[in-house]
């Protein structure tokens, strides 16, 4: 329906009637055009095209999904056959001491991001050989602190939440800005990089245990898809990829749930771990998001949850009361161009160390300073494209 000639045809003088006439319709629908009643009813013929437009979105909703579930498996294939890292030898279980579980967070790595200096005040510059760097300087803290500062405790397993934003994917042209300037090296990119950090870590853990989740950057849909998403995405690339280079290191074991959220024990706690895109914030602060979280889903389970883990924010974060606790985990970098110039915001790039007791469930914290150590470039240099 042209309601701009309808409308030209009633300013040039035509009555109505002819006007009804001319173009086909009632009289009645002619004077609610006059009076501006009709410019938001749809006549039938419109109808159908919105419905024609529906059903053409969702078809190329379902075509992209295939797509991406078709390279997914094809990418699957290829790298089954890459070659695996050889295993470190396994440590043993020691006895006495005081007994824990290590958990270290990584999420928000964003390692095929590029920043450069110029675009943020000088506050950061970050690229993938950077956050090889900086991942280098994570492990070596990690094993610092557990193995040398508390060494009179005894972990006897390291837990690894993995969750989320490892990529910055395709989503809003950053595959365009990236570090390889393509998605498929961005990904096996970082799986190398995980896979190196993990088997260093393995050899001096009895039992490591990874789980991946992913992140809303990495995703394939222009919308977060709930079901299924948690596979459609390049975080799953990169966590599947890191579990088939880790195959032969027998103290690993992964869990890659098709999930966006996962409950996971840790002696005898139980921690909620997501990345956290759901949960609003303001300036890094999403404890009011975190709460009603629990308040929801708390009725829900038989089994309490003690700890709530994101990551997302970019800020490192803890918040307790009324028996349950709140963990955010920091990020590889500083702050971005759409950080500092939207947000305004900035902060020192930290990882989420920190242990967990039968008795006491968290006993310490320490985030881990991502530009502190001595920028071993032992991963980067053993990286392919």
């Amino acid at each position: 329906m042209n309601f701009n000639a309808i409308r030209k045809a009633l300013a040039g003088g035509k009555s109505q009637r002819d006007v009804a006439s001319q173009f086909g319709i009632s009289q009645s629908y002619v004077c609610d055009i006059a009076t501006g009643k009709a410019g938001y009813r749809l006549s039938k013929d419109s109808q159908v095209q919105k419905l024609r437009d529906k059903s053409a979105e969702k078809q190329k909703t379902v075509r992209e999904s295939l797509r991406a579930e078709y390279l997914f498996d094809e990418a699957i294939s290829v790298i089954s056959k890459l070659p695996a890292l050889i295993p470190p030898p396994i440590p043993k279980l020691a006895k006495g001491g005081i007994t824990e579980s290590a958990v270290l967070h990584m999420s928000d790595g964003h390692h095929d991001q590029v920043v450069r200096k110029s675009e943020v005040g000088g506050l950061e510059e970050y690229n993938f050989k950077i956050s090889c760097r900086r991942a280098a300087n994570l492990v070596d803290s990690t094993l610092r602190f557990t193995k040398v500062t508390l060494s009179n405790f005894n972990f006897q397993e390291l837990v690894v939440f993995a969750h989320g934003d490892h990529t910055s994917g395709q989503i809003h042209g950053a595959e365009a800005r990236s570090s390889f300037k393509n998605q498929f090296k961005n990904t096996l990119a970082i799986a190398q990089l995980h896979s190196m950090m993990l088997r260093e870590l393995a050899a001096f853990f009895p039992k490591v245990r990874v789980l991946y989740l992913s992140g809303n950057h990495g995703r394939v849909t222009d919308q977060k898809q709930f079901p299924g998403g948690g596979h459609n995405n390049w975080d799953f690339m990169v966590g599947k990829t890191c579990q088939t280079i880790c195959r032969d290191i027998n103290n690993i074991e992964f869990s890659i749930p098709d999930a966006w959220s996962q409950i996971i024990d840790v002696q005898g706690y139980n921690f909620h771990v997501s990345h956290g895109d759901d949960i609003g914030g303001k300036m890094g602060q999403p404890w009011t998001g975190l709460r009603a979280r629990h308040e929801r889903l708390a009725p829900l389970h038989h089994e309490r949850i003690d700890y709530y883990c994101i990551g997302h924010h970019h800020t490192y974060g803890d918040v307790s009361g009324n028996g349950v606790s709140y963990l955010t985990n920091g990020a590889w970098i500083a702050t971005d161009p759409y950080a500092y110039n939207s947000l305004g915001v900035a902060g020192e790039p930290t990882q989420l160390l920190h242990g967990v007791h039968k008795d006491h469930g968290v006993s310490w914290r320490l985030p881990l300073r991502l530009r502190d150590g001595k920028n071993s470039n032992r991963y980067s240099d053993a990286i392919t494209d």
